[in-house]
């Protein structure tokens, strides 16, 4: 069985300006659904002002590069009024990085790497 990579994203929420401090290389974040949230895809989803190939899915690969760059995500929701879940690394640690809400669709996080 293969083993996860080792998780490059780390949520840095007393930060004012970086969300996440990386490790430069590729990142997969995943969607994953809540009882009672309704089902979730990213619609769209640019980084360092490139769009994400694979759109949409519960999936994304994003490239991190060195430097300060914004991920911009926009997601779909089932539930447009109430839909939740949850936005998570694909990682040895399957980290949790934020709770998704309906009433934001589009998301904008500061990459710090």
């Amino acid at each position: 069985m293969p083993t996860a990579p080792k998780c490059k994203l780390r949520p840095t929420p007393q930060d004012p300006i970086c969300a996440f401090k990386a490790t430069p290389g590729d990142v997969t974040l995943e969607i994953k659904e809540v009882d009672g949230g309704g089902f979730i895809d990213f619609e769209t989803a640019t980084y360092a002002g490139k769009a994400i190939p694979g759109t949409p899915s519960k999936k994304i690969t994003v490239p991190i590069v060195a430097g300060q760059n914004d991920l911009i995500l926009v997601y779909s929701f089932t539930k447009p009024d109430n839909g939740h879940g949850e936005l998570h690394e694909v990682c040895d640690q399957n980290t949790f990085l934020d709770t998704i809400r309906a009433a934001s669709k589009v998301v904008a996080y500061t990459i710090c790497a």
